[in-house]
């Protein structure tokens, strides 16, 4: 794999790790700076985790943990987020075969 395509990888998996962050931030009733503050934190600690199992795990603890949404969605929102970048950046950026863990 050549450096571009690494760095461009790199940031196509930064690209849906905000999209994912801001949209679990709006789950929790956050907005504006809080919002973004929130989604630079979680880039932070789930950029570097590869698959994104690590980031759905920390969302599901987070988001479902609070009874705001399901697996389900999470996922969902995951593949969608995932598919937008890969679309923006002509790059795989998620783990289609990820399931949510049994309940």
């Amino acid at each position: 794999m050549s450096d571009f395509t690494e760095i461009l990888d790199a940031e196509a998996r930064r690209y849906a790790l905000n999209m994912i962050a801001l949209w679990a931030a709006q789950q929790l009733g956050k907005s504006g700076d809080e919002a973004n503050d929130f989604a630079q934190e979680f880039i932070a600690k789930n950029a570097s985790d590869e698959p994104h199992t690590r980031a759905f795990d920390r969302l599901c603890q987070l988001l479902v943990g609070k009874g705001l949404c399901t697996k389900e969605e999470v996922l969902r929102k995951m593949n969608e987020h995932g598919a937008i970048a890969q679309a923006c950046f002509g790059t795989d950026v998620h783990d289609t075969e990820a399931e949510p863990p049994p309940v």
